[in-house]
């Protein structure tokens, strides 16, 4: 038998499989899944290090990452470097598609990227961290940026970090303003807001909190928050119905004083399969069924 009709029939599987069953979100732009400290951290001690991670693997070419403090002066890093994770290591293997997993455990995808950036000596204040970074896969490039302050006065469980959500922050006026949602996928998610003052003395009250979010293609909502005695809004139940770019207007209000509106965007990934080879079976089966044909037509014709 020529063994030429034995190999590409296995090539065409290999290939088309990897094509079918590569998740939705691993072709898209890459975004950050999780970061330490948190996006609206406020820590007591200043960090020697933030960390990112990515949902793909992407390149972050020299000076793509800077810092600023919340005067818009740029504060000079360290340095930075990035590396490739494992999901199960890092404890982030929920936010990715299981069978995005397992191809890359093939070899079939490369793993995704983390960031590592070495801070100077920083003193109290509010500082951006902003990146680009270019997707591997199919080059698209995307910007985002950390906020985070330093004060040595707030207390010990001001850590602003809250597990695996993922969370945004925005300064607007004189103030920091940070939402987190929990698990941030489609279905029942919680939602949790906070505005803090960066500058003293505070230009008036902060008051009520208004949510309206925006789905993909959709009309605005407007989200029921309810104060909590810590200082935050909060909102919970099926906020979220789909997948996509979704918009978040923020409005404190600030007594006499004109409110504040802060305006958020951000990625909502599809939710993982629960039966996470299904996809998988269905295309190495379908490639099969194909291969198939042409190693029979193959040896047909000759």
């Amino acid at each position: 038998m020529d063994r030429r009709y034995t190999i590409w029939p296995l090539l065409s599987i290999l290939l088309l499989a990897s094509m079918l069953a590569l998740p939705e979100s691993a072709r898209a732009r890459s975004v950050v899944v999780h970061s330490t400290p948190s996006d609206g951290a406020v820590l007591r001690d200043a960090p020697q290090m933030l960390q990112l991670w990515y949902d793909s693997a992407a390149i972050i070419e020299p000076g793509a990452v800077s810092l600023t403090d919340a005067e818009g002066r740029e504060v000079a890093i360290a340095g930075f470097h990035s590396d490739i994770y494992r999901p199960n290591d890092a404890g982030l293997s929920t936010l990715f598609d299981p069978t995005f997993l397992f191809l890359c455990s093939l070899g079939l995808n490369s793993y995704p990227t983390t960031l590592m950036v070495h801070m100077p000596a920083l003193g109290p204040g509010t500082y951006r961290l902003s990146w680009h970074a270019i997707a591997i896969k199919d080059r698209q490039d995307t910007s985002g940026s950390l906020v985070f302050a330093v004060d040595p006065t707030a207390p010990a469980s001001a850590a602003g970090d809250d597990g695996l959500s993922h969370s945004m922050t925005s300064l607007a006026d004189d103030l920091m303003v940070t939402m987190a949602i929990r698990p941030n996928r489609p279905g029942a998610n919680f939602v949790s807001v906070q505005a803090a003052a960066v500058r003293r003395p505070i230009r008036a009250p902060i008051g009520q909190m208004t949510i309206r979010l925006t789905p993909p293609g959709g009309e605005p909502r407007d989200v029921v928050v309810t104060p909590s005695p810590d200082g935050k809004f909060l909102a919970s139940g099926d906020l979220i119905d789909r997948p996509g770019l979704w918009t978040a207007e923020l409005r404190t209000d600030r007594g006499v004083a004109p409110a504040t509106v802060t305006t958020l965007t951000w990625d909502v990934p599809g939710s993982p399969s629960g039966t996470p080879f299904l996809g998988l079976i269905l295309a190495l089966s379908g490639a099969a069924l194909l291969g198939g044909g042409v190693f029979g037509l193959r040896r047909w014709q000759g």
